[in-house]
């Protein structure tokens, strides 16, 4: 299923020891009146990239991809991964792609 994201925040990066966030943004949209929302995070974590994805909407809540691959430019962040329901572990979502970023930095906690 495809849906419309229709916001875009880029929000005040995560600020903490072994983490080093260069990117923090929100995507949302509604479907069929449920919020729908994306949160992409491109980062290091000890050292070692490792990219964050998730995602909200009609099928649940979905997140932990080990296959993050994350692409920013400056402007656009894209990218593909396979998301894990948050509540079972069972389930899986593929999930791809391609928001336009902000310049306006946002504190979204």
């Amino acid at each position: 299923m495809t849906y419309e994201i229709t916001e875009v925040r880029r929000c005040d990066p995560l600020v903490m020891d072994m983490l080093e966030r260069e990117l923090e943004v929100q995507g949302m949209g509604d479907h069929e009146d449920e919020r729908v929302q994306i949160d992409v995070y491109v980062q290091e974590v000890g050292g070692t990239r490792l990219d964050e994805v998730s995602w909200t909407g009609p099928e649940g809540v979905f997140g932990g991809p080990e296959d993050a691959r994350v692409t920013f430019d400056g402007s656009r962040v894209s990218g593909s991964a396979t998301l894990v329901d948050g509540l079972t572990q069972e389930q899986t979502l593929p999930v791809s792609f391609d928001l336009e970023v902000p310049a306006e930095i946002l504190s979204c906690r």
